[in-house]
């Protein structure tokens, strides 16, 4: 009996241990959950679609450097007149067809430069789609951590603020401070009471709105990956130019558009095709007078359209040509407005959270001096609470810029297209 309880007691502790060790080993790093909800998301699939299209447009553009087979089958019935005499003419034929364009003035070299322009600005597409998905879910977890620490904090300052009431109500009881005193005390704990309120109310829609985002109803994430976000990627390349990804789809684009454009001699060049047809067998009966069984024929052609159709086509292309190049520009220059200035106001961040944490390292020494100047009778109890009260609002400005910072070098990364990258999910 005493071997069944240990053996129980052991299986127990075995699967205690595994539930242990499946929910650590629940917790991912934010580059491994990105990495396995990326390519679910709609804007991410939307562009996957469009990179497929863009391929098989390359394909096609491809496909008209090659003859064109076609094989015909003819079967009917026809009443004619020949020489004066009724026919009743059954059809039954068939052929098989070559046909090859030999030269119409480089446009299909030329559509073909385009369309692989095209694609290669899709697939940049693709890469600022996952950029930007990468960037909104991170900074919809960077706002549930830091309402998470300002939820502790707050808890924190709720149960300091209700002992400063007891020890009001003590005080008070003594007759020591007055009613307005304990009113001010207890004011501030109903505050800090309603503050944590809100702060939880907060959290759990950044917390609602994360999982919407993801996809998954539960979310375990091991905790920001300060090392990797807050490396100095580009920062000493601020001053060059960028080249993300929207930045270089745009490009692709306006190279693509600028291909397409046909110079304006090549209107008036001809068109030549070659063909070869080659009969298969005819059981027409009564048969024709006159049968083709094989022969080949080149066709030179110029076409003239007399109401200005060819020079309004290349006007039209040079125009779109020109709005591509400065949507380019357009793109480069948000994204380089965006980057100014970003290196500064992340150092002075930087600056501003060092004197925080050194004024939050003033307190950790004021406070416990107060208590004992309070109970040495050389400070009262209404300037000890405010103390505590001005302690927390030194802690929620650090939450605040600790949380502000790891937004902004966030931010840069995606605007540089390095976001990815430098979470090791992405190699450029």
């Amino acid at each position: 009996m005493v071997a069944q309880i240990r053996m129980v007691r052991c299986w127990l502790l075995f699967a205690g241990l595994s539930v242990l060790s499946a929910a650590c080993q629940a917790e991912e790093t934010l580059a491994e959950m990105l990495g396995r909800v990326l390519p679910l998301a709609p804007q991410v699939r939307v562009q996957q679609g469009l990179v497929a299209a863009a391929e098989e447009r390359v394909v096609q553009a491809r496909s008209r450097f090659f003859p064109e087979f076609q094989y015909q089958l003819d079967r009917g019935r026809a009443n004619s007149t020949e020489l004066g005499f009724p026919i009743d003419r059954t059809t039954n034929r068939a052929q098989i067809s070559l046909a090859h364009n030999v030269y119409n003035a480089g446009r299909d070299r030329a559509e073909l430069e385009a369309v692989r322009l095209e694609f290669d600005a899709a697939r940049q597409d693709l890469q600022h789609a996952r950029e930007d998905v990468g960037e909104r879910i991170a900074t919809a977890y960077l706002e549930l951590l830091r309402f998470d620490a300002l939820q502790e904090r707050a808890e924190r300052r709720l149960l300091i603020a209700r002992a400063m009431l007891a020890r009001f109500a003590e005080q008070r009881e003594a007759g020591k401070v007055s009613e307005a005193d304990y009113l001010d005390a207890s004011s501030v704990s109903t505050d800090a009471e309603i503050d944590l309120e809100d702060i939880r109310a907060a959290a759990t829609q950044a917390r609602a709105k994360l999982q919407r985002l993801t996809g998954e109803s539960q979310l375990s994430l091991a905790g920001w990956p300060d090392g990797v976000l807050r490396s100095t990627t580009g920062a000493e390349r601020v001053a060059d130019d960028p080249v993300p990804s929207q930045t270089l789809a745009a490009r692709l684009r306006a190279n693509a558009a600028q291909t397409r454009t046909p110079p304006a001699w090549t209107s008036a060049m001809p068109r030549l095709d070659l063909r070869y047809d080659q009969a298969l067998w005819d059981r027409t009966s009564p048969q024709l007078t006159d049968q083709l069984n094989q022969g080949w024929g080149m066709t030179l052609r110029w076409n003239f359209p007399l109401g200005g159709e060819t020079t309004s086509r290349v006007n039209e292309s040079q125009r779109r040509a020109e709005a591509a190049l400065a949507e380019a520009e357009r793109v480069q220059q948000g994204v380089v407005a965006e980057l100014a200035g970003l290196a500064e106001r992340i150092a002075a961040g930087e600056r501003s959270l060092d004197l925080l944490h050194l004024r939050l390292g003033q307190f950790d020494k004021l406070i416990p001096a107060a208590e004992l100047q309070y109970e040495a009778g050389r400070r009262s109890l209404v300037q000890l609470g405010q103390m505590y009260e001005s302690r927390f609002a030194v802690e929620r400005r650090v939450v605040e810029q600790e949380q502000q910072q790891r937004g902004l070098h966030l931010h840069r990364l995606a605007l540089r297209g390095e976001l990815l990258q430098a979470l090791g999910l992405e190699v450029r």
